[in-house]
């Protein structure tokens, strides 16, 4: 139970936060949010209606979950001497290499997985940053 006691609780519950507005600015009209539904053939009006806290507490949730992960490798790393970036580099590809295999048997466009997988990196990077430095 040593892994344990050395979690960044901090930098996990700050990142997950973090990210959670992250993906709000990402997937919004100001960044990528028209291009993410065009490629989706909805319009803002498709999303509207209905009340989005649902959804927002899964992505929390997996926010706090991926942020967990990333703790345990910060302290793994600290205690076996395996590279902390190597352990975040293997979860970022297994992460994306699944997403990008769903994506490409749902036929999905270059410009969705490009905003989707841009996305799915950016928040690893930034909870490791945060777990790692905070």
């Amino acid at each position: 139970m040593e892994i344990m006691s050395n979690l960044n609780w901090l930098g996990g519950i700050v990142s997950a936060v973090l990210v959670f507005f992250l993906g709000a600015l990402w997937y919004s009209p100001k960044l990528f949010g028209n291009a993410w539904l065009k490629h989706q053939n909805k319009t803002p009006e498709d999303i509207k209606g209905g009340s989005p806290l649902g959804a927002m507490g899964v992505v929390l949730a997996f926010n706090l979950l991926s942020a967990f992960l990333i703790m345990l490798f910060s302290a793994l790393a600290d205690d076996s001497g395996i590279s902390f970036w190597f352990l975040v580099l293997v979860y970022a590809l297994v992460a994306v290499t699944g997403t990008m295999q769903r994506m490409m048997f749902e036929m999905r466009s270059r410009v969705f997985q490009s905003i989707i997988i841009g996305h799915e990196s950016l928040v690893i990077l930034v909870i490791a940053l945060a777990v790692r430095f905070l």
